[in-house]
């Protein structure tokens, strides 16, 4: 976690800074990470493990205060819910469309969209790997 620490230490507290793990952690492997960090060294984490289970969400809360990005896969709205209704995910990182709609979860459209930015906050980053 060096690289990250350094980028906070260069920014300082400033820039919201996040990181994508694009699912590939462990409820446990993520606690451990995330632990191992000060406290403010991250401002989000994007979708640290699988979406499957809400549930897995829950007890990852339960072991960090570091907010979290959840949904960037979700091919509808309503995949959204569970993790709101619990306020397990703090941003709803949907993409927006770019014209070409390649894959069902850009075909939100602004009138999708549009809700969610008021029910949460939209992410609006770049994807990054430590």
């Amino acid at each position: 976690m060096a690289p990250v620490q350094a980028v906070r230490a260069a920014v300082g507290p400033g820039p919201t800074l996040g990181t994508d793990f694009h699912t590939r952690l462990s409820v446990a492997e993520c606690a451990s990470l995330l632990q191992k960090m000060p406290l403010g060294t991250l401002d989000w984490i994007e979708e640290p493990i699988r979406d499957e289970t809400p549930e897995a969400y829950e007890e990852l809360r339960k072991l960090t205060p570091v907010p979290f990005a959840i949904g960037e896969e979700f091919a509808s709205k309503w995949q959204f819910l569970p993790f709101i209704e619990r306020g397990l995910t703090n941003y709803c990182p949907v993409d927006v469309p770019n014209g070409t709609c390649p894959m069902p979860f850009d075909c939100f459209g602004a009138t999708q969209v549009a809700p969610s930015m008021r029910l949460r906050h939209v992410k609006a980053a770049t994807d990054s790997f430590l």
